[in-house]
């Protein structure tokens, strides 16, 4: 499953009162753990729905878009898979990130659920507690934006 995350200024760093009140606000939780209920995993076609997530952002004018990927597994899809190379859907999403990771203004960073997406994604981290999913968005959200901060100078004596 690949989920889409947009995010707006949050005033402060690490989250601001945004990312307090999402984390107080037991919905947010909720809607995560959602998202990661067995019932509704089924199949995916992780890189077209990387390219219409990244497309989405493309069309955007704000100037820090990043696609922030939750991943469950490598993209399976049986329809595809019986008309296709065995391979096909894993080198599309591989061709979709490169795209991304390489000629895109869009920073894009991937959570993998029990699955090693670092095989796939750059800046990518893998947990195996849905719980943990909350703190880690927050922090890899905060890395890049501590990436694209100015470094501050010391001051001269």
């Amino acid at each position: 499953m690949i989920v889409e995350v947009l995010g707006f200024t949050t005033i402060a760093w690490r989250g601001g009162r945004s990312r307090r009140d999402w984390l107080l606000h037991p919905m947010s939780r909720r809607s995560l753990a959602v998202m990661l209920d067995a019932s509704l995993l089924k199949e995916n076609v992780d890189g077209e729905a990387l390219a219409w997530a990244h497309a989405r952002l493309m069309a955007r004018r704000e100037a820090h878009r990043i696609l922030l990927v939750v991943s469950d597994g490598a993209p399976v899809d049986d329809s595809t898979l019986s008309v296709s190379q065995g391979d096909y859907l894993e080198r599309h999403l591989r061709h979709v990130i490169e795209e991304i990771e390489t000629r895109s203004p869009v920073k894009l960073v991937a959570v993998g659920i029990g699955h090693d997406v670092t095989r796939y994604y750059r800046r990518s981290v893998t947990i195996k507690d849905p719980a943990e999913l909350v703190g880690v968005m927050t922090d890899k959200l905060v890395e890049l934006f501590e990436e694209g901060a100015p470094r501050s100078r010391p001051e001269a004596l």
